[in-house]
């Protein structure tokens, strides 16, 4: 599900988990992160396809928003996509740092 610009909160209200990509698909182990740093994730310990990507998992329980590591796996004609709450080695505590560049 796509959700549209500025419908953040309300989805995150109706119960629903957004992801927020943080990095671009791989291209020969080098990702593009949010933070403008690229990447070289073959020594993270993650096993990704080249069109998945990492970013942060939004779920909403009563008034707090938790965001999570994730990931994010493209499925093909068999297989839907899927987003799994993970542990992202090494890119966890970049992704931390770029988050809190957003908390007031």
């Amino acid at each position: 599900m796509f959700v549209q610009k500025g419908n953040y909160e309300y989805e995150l209200e109706l119960g629903n988990y957004l992801f927020f990509p943080f990095s671009s698909t791989i291209d020969n182990d080098i990702i593009q992160c949010a933070d403008n740093i690229s990447r070289n994730i073959r020594y993270t310990g993650n096993c990704l396809a080249e069109t998945d990507c990492i970013g942060y998992l939004a779920i909403q329980e009563h008034d707090t928003i938790t965001f999570f590591s994730a990931i994010y796996l493209v499925g093909d004609e068999s297989e839907p996509d899927v987003v799994w709450r993970a542990s992202c080695g090494l890119i966890d505590d970049a992704m931390s740092i770029y988050l809190k560049t957003f908390i007031k």
